[in-house]
């Protein structure tokens, strides 16, 4: 069951994704290829324990949440100390790691996915969090 919801996610978020670029045409070893990396992020994908990719979507929820707290309560220096070690935490977390691993099979096959997790790497700066 989770190897069929594997490949119809990747497969949906194929055909989303494509909808943004031209029309592609695949000759047979075009579309081999890309069934030959499927298989290898289904395969890379089996070895990520469901539990724990649970349990690091709960950790950061909970993260945000105390983010968001603090965005609201005006701490804003404090909010923005807070995801930066956030940052580096979930950067370090090995299921985070794997997953990229995955995503990263499939580059230049088929178009760039979304990020898995939107998180600024060390010393690289998107805004303020409260904004």
């Amino acid at each position: 069951m989770k190897k069929i919801n594997l490949l119809a996610l990747l497969f949906t978020t194929f055909c989303v994704s494509a909808q943004n670029y031209p029309p592609m045409s695949m000759d047979s070893q075009q579309m081999q290829a890309m069934m030959q990396k499927a298989q290898q992020v289904q395969e890379c994908m089996s070895k990520i324990d469901e539990s724990e990719m649970r349990a690091l979507q709960e950790k950061l929820q909970h993260m945000q949440a105390e983010v968001d707290a603090l965005c609201q309560a005006g701490k804003r220096d404090e909010a923005m100390n807070r995801a930066m070690e956030i940052a580096k935490e979930v950067n370090q977390d090995p299921t985070l790691k794997q997953m990229k691993k995955c995503g990263e099979i499939m580059k230049g096959i088929i178009p760039p996915l979304p990020e898995i997790a939107n998180i600024p790497k060390e010393g690289e700066s998107k805004g303020h969090v409260c904004d």
